[in-house]
C-alpha cells in the first residue's frame, strides 16, 4: 500500500528474464536506506522489513532487472 507506515514493503515483479535482481530504497536526501539483491526466476514477489521503521516522507525504490531500472515513489506516512 501507499502510503505505508515504514514497517515494511511488498516487492511485486513479474516477467524478470534475469537471474537477479538488485533493490535500492533511497531517502527524499538519496541516502540509500535499504539493499539488496535477490535471486529470481521469473518474478520477485517478497516482504521486506526494515530493521528500525522508515521516517516519515517520500523515498524512491529502484528495481534493477535486465539491464533496466525502474523507479517507483513510495510515501511513508505515520
Amino acid at each position: 500500500p501507499n502510503p505505508n507506515t515504514g514497517d515494511m514493503v511488498n516487492l511485486n515483479i513479474t516477467d524478470v528474464k534475469s537471474d537477479n535482481v538488485f533493490v535500492r530504497i533511497m531517502d527524499s536526501m538519496g541516502r540509500v536506506v535499504y539493499t539488496n539483491r535477490f535471486t529470481v526466476d521469473g518474478s520477485l514477489n517478497t516482504l521486506v522489513t526494515f530493521s528500525k521503521p522508515l521516517a516519515s516522507g517520500l523515498y524512491m525504490v529502484e528495481l534493477t532487472a535486465d539491464g533496466e531500472v525502474i523507479t517507483e515513489r513510495m510515501m511513508v506516512s505515520k
